[in-house]
């Protein structure tokens, strides 16, 4: 192929420039809609993966506060138990029964 073969009639050449210009802005365009639907899947995503981590907080801060709870009246009852052998009153026991 030499040079005279690349030449054709000017429009000719116009108008293949117009349709690649035509065509890459479509690629862009299409480019620029992936881009876009990408960012809104990834923040949703996002959105759902904070839902389910703030419900983990709030269950873990309920299961610790539980637990707290359950040692504090463990820890009541064992110091009653130690009074109890160290002076062997039974006095401020609760009765149970």
């Amino acid at each position: 192929m030499t040079v005279a073969d690349d030449k054709g009639p000017p429009a000719s050449s116009k108008r293949d420039a117009e349709a690649a210009a035509g065509r890459i802005g479509d690629d862009v365009l299409r480019a620029k809609e992936n881009i876009s639907d990408a960012a809104t899947t990834a923040r949703d995503d996002i959105a759902v993966n904070l839902r389910r981590l703030s419900a983990d907080v709030t269950s873990l801060t309920d299961t610790v506060a539980g637990l707290a709870k359950t040692v504090a009246a463990q820890v009541g009852e064992a110091a009653i138990s130690i009074r109890i052998i160290s002076t062997g009153s039974t006095e401020g026991r609760p009765n149970v029964g």
